[in-house]
């Protein structure tokens, strides 16, 4: 049996190691948003598509959680895939496991220590991309990397991005326009 003066030991020695690891401090810290570094990425994948789902409620989007696994949601009845990230170190968001699946958008939510981005990008746009193997690249080596993609950028220099968003107010205002442009074809394709 092992008394607790050995189980303190053992903390002082690792009190002892941690003292002497480099001091590191993230920036996330001092953020609201500091509890999503504790939780495993997909858990934090998940409340970033909770943040998101209720940020467009309360824009006045209908948006349906929907059971099929290859959607996230459906907008105004547009199948929408959402994509969060966190800023990186090296100050860019990387959105991961972007596939080819059945939506018509795909909504990266990027959450920085003191703001956040959005962009509202077609499907045709994220395919023509991944083909191109221009900014979305490969993730993974599996099937000639065709059956994953990775988006990395820093927001500053979003590029061909700035069409489809980059603030919270940019973003909002391009899911405004997509969602009423393909309300408007969807009108005029049933006459």
């Amino acid at each position: 049996m092992y008394s607790n003066l050995q189980f303190d030991e053992i903390v002082n020695i690792a009190r002892q190691a941690h003292a002497m690891l480099p001091v590191t401090s993230s920036p996330w810290l001092a953020t609201p948003f500091s509890f999503l570094k504790e939780v495993p990425i997909k858990t934090r994948g998940k409340i970033g598509e909770d943040i998101i789902t209720t940020w467009l409620r309360n824009k006045g989007f209908r948006v349906d959680v929907t059971p099929e696994t290859a959607i996230d949601r459906i907008v105004n009845d547009k199948n929408v895939e959402i994509k969060f990230a966190m800023l990186g170190q090296d100050g860019s968001y990387t959105f991961n496991q972007l596939r080819n699946q059945n939506y018509d958008y795909v909504l990266c939510f990027g959450l920085s220590y003191d703001s956040a981005h959005c962009w509202f990008i077609p499907k045709v746009e994220i395919i023509k991309r991944w083909l191109a193997r221009d900014i979305i690249k490969p993730q993974h080596s599996g099937k000639k990397g065709s059956d994953t993609a990775i988006l990395k950028f820093k927001p500053s220099s979003s590029g061909w991005l700035s069409q489809y968003g980059g603030t919270l107010r940019e973003g909002l205002q391009k899911i405004i326009t997509s969602l009423e442009s393909a309300e408007e074809e969807d009108e005029a394709e049933s006459e």
